[in-house]
């Protein structure tokens, strides 16, 4: 997937309508974050920069991640144009390029999904490791109930899809990996706390689970 994306982001010429400015409940976490102390933010999958710039924006130290070199220098820039700054790095989820314990949140707002189910365990294996103790997740996982759930050309059965993406024009097909609230559950049982809350678009067509984790 790294070639696709990398050839996505390098095709357009403006970041499309939409994904301009950064989700509502980035902006209450970001609140929830501020009240708690929580300082040093890692945006795990920060493509355009929407919620990178924003929390910075608002005094949090972050560090971005991305698997696009593109999407990195699209991101470097619109900091530079804001008078920002942010180290934002090129890597791999799987493979963290960041020490032990080094974040109060790891923020990965539809990111880790876009993998397969053993490459997403191994994702969430690394998130752990590079937060502090009740150090804060945040981000969600495509549920079985969404609409691309079993079509489109199969990687795992009943578990991982590579699928047409329904937003924002990426005319791509990305990989998926569906799961139950069950399923999140066991993947984040090495976290002292979490919390799973199911989240719908397009009259339920899109669904996924919005996940909050303690170390």
């Amino acid at each position: 997937m790294t070639e696709e994306w990398e050839k996505y982001y390098r095709s357009l010429e403006e970041v499309p309508k939409g994904i301009e400015s950064p989700r509502g409940y980035v902006k209450k976490l970001a609140k929830e974050m501020k009240e708690e102390g929580r300082k040093n933010i890692l945006d795990l999958g920060c493509g355009f920069g929407r919620h990178l710039i924003y929390l910075v924006e608002q005094g949090f130290q972050v560090k971005g991640i991305d698997i696009s070199q593109k999407a990195v220098q699209m991101t470097q820039e619109k900091l530079g144009e804001k008078g920002l700054k942010a180290n934002v790095v090129q890597g791999d989820m799987k493979d963290l390029p960041f020490e032990d314990k080094g974040f109060d949140a790891v923020l990965a707002i539809t990111v880790i999904g876009h993998a397969t189910k053993p490459e997403i365990r191994q994702t969430v294996k690394e998130i752990h490791r590079v937060l502090k103790e009740r150090g804060l997740f945040f981000g969600n996982l495509p549920a079985k109930g969404d609409a691309r759930y079993n079509t489109g050309e199969t990687i795992e059965k009943g578990e991982t899809y590579r699928t047409r993406e329904h937003g924002f024009g990426r005319g791509i097909k990305e990989i998926h990996s569906f799961y139950t609230e069950e399923e999140i559950r066991e993947l984040f049982k090495n976290f002292s706390e979490i919390e799973v809350n199911l989240f719908t678009l397009k009259k339920g067509e899109i669904q996924s689970y919005e996940i909050k984790a303690i170390k």
